[in-house]
This record gives structure tokens, C-alpha cells and sequence, in this order.
């Protein structure tokens, strides 16, 4: 029941972006090789981010997975059910894991993880978890391959949405963390930049090439298109009407 006054609001400000969905299965995008020769991570330190919105508690929600040519990786991904982070898996079998953040499902988060030589960090929407050590790590100074939305080594795959992967070869400075969380990164020091929503172009100085196998481009947008309600101007109005989209 519509009562007299209704009000038309409508929301200006739209976050619209397109990303890549994947069904979990076997969707994935995969970097070429990376030669050893482009030196792209120089210090064997490195700064990784996407944004990322989960749909389901699979076994292993990977967003993002280095391999360095052996079994040595670097993921960031759900450490346990309902939370995420980041680990390495060294060649001689020994793990690190930080993070361990909850998160819920159909939300988008701003994942990020920072690799010094001492330690690795990882953020959710800008908030770090406390470190790992990174001792016992691997070198990732010539990686072999970067895979978004999978951990094959583990044959797992996300079901989700992921857009704007990004890889600096240098830990970010606070400042920089908090900007990109905010959609401004740095561009100093990017060594690759895969924006997805159909999009596998490189924009980072090394442009290597990345193949999408199965994932389909899509489009989020959460603005509110309008919202349509009825003023309550008696105690016997109890009704409203809302006309939406969400992303």
C-alpha cells in the first residue's frame, strides 16, 4: 500500500568495473612463462593485489598462485574455512602462512600481500594481518608462471569474481597499500598488471602474455538505479516499494 509523498532517490556515485567469473571447475588465467632473464622480482621482494568476491567454501579459494619452476609456490588464498591469507610452500616442503582474516561470501574485498626478505603480510581491505617469516622461503626472482583463480599444483580453483591483478617488484609502503585499496596504486615498480573483464593485455613494464581458459568477462556494477518509497505519514502505512540492481 502506497501512502501519499512517495519520494524518488537516486544514487549518483557508481562503482562499475568489469572483472572475470570463474566457475570453480577449471576456469583460470595463465601468465606465459616468465623468463629468467627479465629479473622480475630483483630482491626476491614483491608486493601482489586483485580484487576478489567469492561465491562458494571450496577447498582451496586461490586468487592468485606464483610458481617458481619446482614445487616452491606463493598463493594468496583461504588459510581456513571462512578466512584467508597468504602462504609459501618451499621446496623442501615447508609452509608459511599468514593471514587467517574471516570474510564472507558475495562480497568483494581488496586482497593484497607484501614479501620482504624477512617476512610476508597480508592485507583485507587494507587491514594486515600479523607476519609470517619468510626465512625458510624460496626464490622468486625469476618466476615461471603467474596463474589467476587456480592452484594446480593442488588442482583446485576458485568460484568467484577477480579483477585488477596486480604484481610490484617491491614491498609497497603503507601509503601505497592504503592507495590502492582506494583504486590509485603506484605504478613504480609494477611489473605486471592484468585488469581482466575480457582484458588479458599485460600493463606492467615486463608485458608478458596471459591466456584465459574458461572464465567469462563480466560487468559489476552496485550503483542503485533508484529507489522508490512511501513516506510514512500514519501508523497504518506499513508498505515500501524499492527498484534496484546490485553488483
Amino acid at each position: 500500500r502506497m501512502a501519499a509523498g512517495d519520494v524518488t532517490a537516486t544514487i549518483t556515485k557508481t562503482r562499475a568495473f568489469k572483472c572475470n567469473a570463474f566457475d570453480g571447475v577449471d576456469d583460470v588465467v595463465t601468465s606465459a612463462n616468465i623468463s629468467t632473464s627479465e629479473g622480475t622480482l630483483t630482491d626476491n621482494s614483491f608486493t601482489v593485489s586483485c580484487k576478489a568476491r567469492f561465491y562458494e567454501n571450496e577447498a582451496n579459494e586461490t586468487t592468485l598462485e606464483f610458481h617458481n619452476g619446482s614445487v616452491s609456490s606463493f598463493r594468496m588464498t583461504r588459510t581456513s574455512i571462512g578466512n584467508l591469507g597468504a602462504n609459501i610452500t618451499t621446496q623442501a616442503g615447508a609452509a608459511v602462512t599468514t593471514g587467517n582474516i574471516p570474510y564472507s561470501y558475495g562480497v568483494w574485498y581488496h586482497l593484497l600481500a607484501t614479501k620482504s626478505l624477512t617476512e610476508i603480510v597480508f592485507y583485507l581491505n587494507g587491514v594486515a594481518s600479523t607476519p609470517g617469516d619468510t626465512s625458510v622461503s624460496s626464490d622468486y626472482r625469476a618466476l615461471a608462471v603467474i596463474r589467476i583463480a587456480a592452484n594446480l599444483s593442488n588442482n583446485a580453483f576458485m568460484k568467484g569474481h577477480i579483477a585488477d591483478m596486480k604484481v610490484w617488484n617491491r614491498v609497497l609502503t603503507a601509503a601505497e597499500i592504503a592507495a590502492d585499496y582506494a583504486g590509485s596504486g603506484p605504478t613504480d615498480g609494477l611489473v605486471h598488471y592484468v585488469k581482466l573483464g575480457g582484458d588479458y593485455t599485460d600493463y606492467g613494464s615486463k608485458s608478458v602474455t596471459f591466456t584465459n581458459t574458461g572464465s567469462v568477462p563480466f560487468v559489476v556494477d552496485d550503483a542503485l538505479a533508484a529507489a522508490v518509497k512511501a513516506q510514512r505519514v500514519a501508523s497504518t502505512d506499513k508498505w515500501m516499494l524499492w527498484r534496484g540492481s546490485g553488483g
